[in-house]
């Protein structure tokens, strides 16, 4: 896997907040779950909203028409 020297901490730092934001999710399941209650649909909606525009920065950032990969 190929990253930057630029773009390494920022990658990094996005894989921690992604694993943070995946506990986090775990804790809302847990607490539905718990609680016999869902989430409310609109708040699913809102929170996959912003899930889907990551997806779509990152897959822009690697179709991007720059350079060619370098082997730094």
């Amino acid at each position: 896997m190929h990253v930057s020297k630029k773009n390494q901490p920022v990658v990094d730092r996005l894989i921690l907040l992604l694993a943070q934001s995946e506990h986090v999710a775990d804790a809302i399941l847990d607490n539905a779950l718990d609680d016999g209650e869902r989430v409310d649909p609109e708040v699913v909606s809102g929170l996959t909203q912003y899930l889907v525009r990551i997806a779509d920065i990152l897959n822009a950032a690697e179709e991007a028409d720059l350079k060619p990969l370098s082997s730094e």
